[in-house]
């Protein structure tokens, strides 16, 4: 499944060369994929080529860099990703989850605090169920870094 999504996403960037979208995707396909280091420059060159990014863009970025565990340019990214979209759950669990796992939490529980307020009905655990990530060892530390930050089951 997810050889067969890099390889599509890799024909749409051959196709649209300088397709923002393409690149988001092919970045996207790469980060679930368990090859985040790779999906890095993709996903740059997608945010450079749409200089309006939407925070999805952002908030892959950021999580690239929070799955290979370079959490300054991941809290970075997670930050602006929010800013964009300050109602947007996405980004704030994807910068609470950085921040529990850079040992900020006072920072990650408040995030945790804030995101309950815009959707109290998140739960870890249905993300654990339907988060794509096939690395089960990253998938699990990014869940196991929200519960530290406060969340329940």
């Amino acid at each position: 499944m997810y050889d067969k999504g890099i390889l599509e996403a890799e024909r749409a960037v051959e196709i649209e060369p300088n397709g923002a979208d393409a690149h988001m995707l092919f970045g996207m396909a790469l980060k679930f994929a368990d090859r985040a280091g790779e999906a890095i420059p993709t996903l740059k060159k997608a945010i450079r080529l749409n200089p309006h990014a939407p925070g999805l863009y952002l908030n892959l970025l950021a999580s690239a860099y929070r799955d290979i565990e370079k959490y300054e340019q991941a809290t970075e990214w997670a930050e602006k990703a929010v800013h964009k979209n300050p109602q947007k759950v996405l980004s704030r669990q994807t910068l609470c989850s950085i921040y529990s796992l850079a040992d900020r939490m006072d920072e990650a529980r408040a995030k945790a605090e804030e995101i309950m307020r815009i959707n109290p009905k998140f739960s870890v655990e249905r993300l654990a169920k339907t988060d794509p990530t096939k690395n089960h060892v990253v998938k699990m530390r990014y869940i196991d870094a929200l519960r530290k930050a406060g969340f329940p089951d």
